[in-house]
C-alpha cells in the first residue's frame, strides 16, 4: 500500500476506535470483481469460524441453573441451523463472485458444475441436522 492509502485507513481505524467522526477510506485499486470476491471469501471465513463457537457452545453448559441444560442445547442448535442458512448464501455469493472474477480475467473454467457440486455438499454435510429441526417432537 502506499504511504497516503495506510495514513487514510490508519486514521479511519482510529476515528472508529474514538467514536469520532468516520474517514472515508480511499477508493481501492483493485478492480470490482476482485473487491467483490475478496469480500465473499472474508464473509465464508466468518462463517466458518462461528461454527467453531458453536461447537464450544455444544459442549459445554456454563449457565449454572439459570437456564437448563436442554433449553442450552436447543438455543445452540437453533444458531447452528441459522448458520447454516448464512453459509448456505455466502457461499452462492462466493460462487457467483468466482464466476464474475473469472469472467473479467479471462479465466476458462467451468464453475457451473464445479457450483453445483459444491451446493450439494452442502446439503449433503448439513442435511441430517436441518432434517431433525422439522421432526415432531414428542411431549410430555
Amino acid at each position: 500500500m502506499s504511504k497516503k492509502r495506510l495514513s487514510v485507513a490508519n486514521e479511519s481505524l482510529m476515528a472508529d476506535l474514538l467514536g469520532e467522526e468516520l474517514v472515508p477510506p480511499l477508493p481501492s485499486d483493485l478492480s470490482p470483481q476482485s473487491l467483490g470476491l475478496l469480500y465473499a471469501i472474508f464473509h465464508l471465513y466468518c462463517t466458518i469460524g462461528r461454527f467453531e463457537i458453536y461447537k464450544k457452545m455444544f459442549k459445554y453448559y456454563p449457565w449454572r441453573g439459570r437456564i437448563t441444560q436442554s433449553e442450552h442445547i436447543q438455543s445452540a442448535y437453533y444458531l447452528f441451523v441459522h448458520e447454516y442458512y448464512v453459509l448456505e448464501e455466502r457461499l452462492k455469493n462466493y460462487l457467483n463472485a468466482s464466476k464474475r472474477y473469472a469472467s473479467s480475467s479471462s479465466i476458462d473454467i467451468d464453475l457451473k458444475s464445479i457450483s453445483s457440486l459444491i451446493m450439494k455438499w452442502h446439503k449433503f454435510a448439513f442435511g441430517g441436522p436441518l432434517r431433525a429441526s422439522w421432526a415432531p417432537r414428542p411431549r410430555g
